[in-house]
């Protein structure tokens, strides 16, 4: 009689597998190239590797990162897979970014594009700046960051129907935080950009002022933080079908008793998500956030004890 084996997927494995993009070039770290180059590598041979994402370039930086690479790069290290944040012109930055994967494939390659949407943009100008980043490299993926100006909602809307209609794997992007209160969206707009992304299929990133797992109190800004767990769990819930009310609450929990991750799944205030939906989430919903730490957040996940 032969023997099935099935194998069950680890939830914390599927939960934050490649969560964590290394922005150590980016404030408030703001770390020298040498210095964010030796980090991400760290992070990568690091017990918690598994957990690191891409390295995360300005394109303007691109030049000097490669060569940072050329000299300290390893016979038999592993692709750098990179991110490339445009910072200067569309088209210059998509130049800069389609030189380097040239230059330094395989060694290491640009797989991610992130582009801010300007403020009062129409479909058309959002396809422009999609098709400017797509021209990189055949395999490299457009996110395109939010503005908070008008509806969230609308926008996520507009930049699914352009991933439709060019038929390119695309996503979007939301800023959740930065140097000043004013750059923090608030929990709605946050359940209001999760939801309007799940309903579209639509993948997302986040970046800036995810600096802990659980949403906090910061004192030196005197306001509240989100925390990347809460954004992560609340996705998955979405993609279980919750709608914006709870995916707020989800949002808004400052409790870590209110969420438990272990091999079984992901627990919030009772309710459990297995690790099928957990997978999907990770593939069609929050693939990543920018971090310009890796081993903080790192620690505090297995303090919490959401790690294997």
């Amino acid at each position: 009689m032969a023997v099935v084996t099935v194998l069950i997927p680890d939830a914390r494995q599927e939960m934050f597998r490649g969560l964590i993009d290394y922005a150590g070039l980016f404030p408030p770290a703001s770390r020298d190239m040498a210095d964010a180059v030796a980090g991400y590598r760290a992070a990568r041979a690091s017990a918690q590797g598994w957990i690191a994402g891409r390295f995360l370039c300005s394109a303007t930086r691109l030049e000097e990162l490669a060569g940072v690479l050329v000299a300290t790069m390893d016979r038999g290290e592993a692709p750098w897979p990179i991110g490339v944040v445009f910072d200067t012109d569309p088209a210059a930055s998509a130049a800069a970014a389609a030189a380097f994967h040239a230059e330094m494939e395989p060694a290491a390659t640009v797989d991610l594009a992130e582009a801010r949407i300007a403020a009062g943009s129409d479909i058309e100008a959002i396809e422009r700046l999609f098709t400017t980043a797509a021209s990189i490299a055949e395999t490299v993926v457009p996110f395109l960051e939010v503005p908070r100006d008008g509806s969230i909602p609308a926008t996520v809307r507009a930049i699914a129907a352009v991933v439709s209609e060019v038929l390119r794997p695309g996503g979007a992007k939301l800023r959740c935080g930065g140097l000043s209160p004013e750059d923090f969206p608030s929990t709605d707009e946050v359940a209001g950009f999760i939801v309007a992304c799940t309903e579209h299929d639509l993948p997302f990133k986040t970046t800036a002022g995810l600096h802990h797992p659980i949403r906090h109190y910061d004192e030196n800004l005197d306001m509240m933080r989100h925390g990347f767990v809460n954004l992560l769990t609340a996705s998955v819930a979405a993609r279980e079908g919750a709608g914006v009310p709870t995916v707020e609450a989800i949002i808004a929990d400052t409790e870590p008793g209110s969420f438990e991750v272990s091999f079984a799944g992901v627990v919030w205030q009772g309710k459990r998500i297995g690790p099928n939906t957990i997978g999907e989430t990770r593939s069609h919903g929050l693939v990543a956030y920018g971090s310009c730490e890796f081993e903080q957040p790192v620690e505090e996940l297995a303090e919490l004890g959401y790690l294997p």
